[in-house]
């Protein structure tokens, strides 16, 4: 009973979720951070292993998106931007690898990402070239990094595993010192 609750409340989230975004199809404005538009992955009110289902879900969605959105990059003409979407892409594709497995061996239940959310994250990067899609990636990439340092904030207390708790340290520090970087490139745009 307690597992079909769980999968019902992230159902609904993810569904909210997903009608927020695609409602704000060109993502966030200048003055929004992404966190706002995600604002529905809440994982505030769960513990235990509520917490890390939704978490794995959650951050899988989350990670896809950032994944998306650099592969847009992959090309530009900026060395610094083409190393950090290549590291955004192999380390948060490994992630989502290890999530997946951590949710078949505790018996969770896993939902792939939906394209339609994927697709929402990157919305106003499509279209753009040169200079213009290197300042989107890096103003959007960095609300996008904010908003899984804000989710992770809640593991330490929430998360049952120490791999979801591991893995919430790592994030945060490595999405810390990207969103550093980021800020100094954007600076010279």
């Amino acid at each position: 009973m307690r597992r079909i609750i769980v999968s019902a409340l992230i159902t609904v989230g993810m569904a909210i979720s997903i009608g927020s975004l695609i409602n704000r199809a060109i993502g966030p404005t200048e003055g929004e951070s992404m966190s706002m538009v995600m604002s529905d992955f809440t994982l505030a009110p769960l513990h235990g292993d509520a917490y890390d289902q939704a978490f794995i879900n959650q951050m899988t969605v989350h990670h896809t998106g950032a994944i998306a959105m650099a592969r847009l990059v992959q090309n530009s003409t900026n060395p610094e931007i083409r190393r950090l979407a290549d590291s955004i892409i192999v380390s948060q594709s490994a992630q989502n690898s290890d999530m997946q497995r951590w949710a078949r061996r505790w018996g969770y239940e896993y939902h792939s990402p939906n394209q339609l959310t994927i697709a929402a994250m990157s919305s106003r990067m499509q279209g753009l070239t040169g200079d213009q899609l290197d300042k989107r990636f890096l103003f959007d990439m960095t609300s996008h990094h904010n908003t899984a340092v804000d989710m992770t904030s809640y593991s330490p207390t929430r998360a049952r595993h120490s791999e979801i708790k591991k893995l919430s340290r790592q994030i945060s520090r490595d999405q810390t010192a990207e969103i550093s970087l980021m800020q100094t490139l954007l600076s010279q745009y």
